[in-house]
């Protein structure tokens, strides 16, 4: 699955999502909103937000829940 993390400059909640993935290695693309010159695929008001394509995922710090939950749920599925 390819990921987009749309990210603002000095965002607190940004870097904890930004952590969290990098440690957990999810492969994704960085687009910080302040200095690159790529847009996201709708217009948003907070940040970070997680892309598949143009699908808007999930934004904030619920980023981080929604891949705890997919990974709990993926190793379920490994058990079966």
């Amino acid at each position: 699955m390819s990921y987009t993390l749309y990210v603002g400059e000095n965002c607190h909640q940004c870097q904890i999502v930004l952590s969290y993935m990098e440690k957990e290695e999810i492969c994704h693309k960085k687009v910080n909103v302040d200095l690159d010159n790529e847009e996201p695929p709708i217009d948003l008001f907070a940040f970070p937000a997680l892309f598949q394509g143009n699908e808007l995922i999930k934004y904030g710090t619920d980023i981080i829940a929604y891949f705890q939950k997919k990974s709990r749920n993926e190793s379920f599925r490994d058990l079966g």
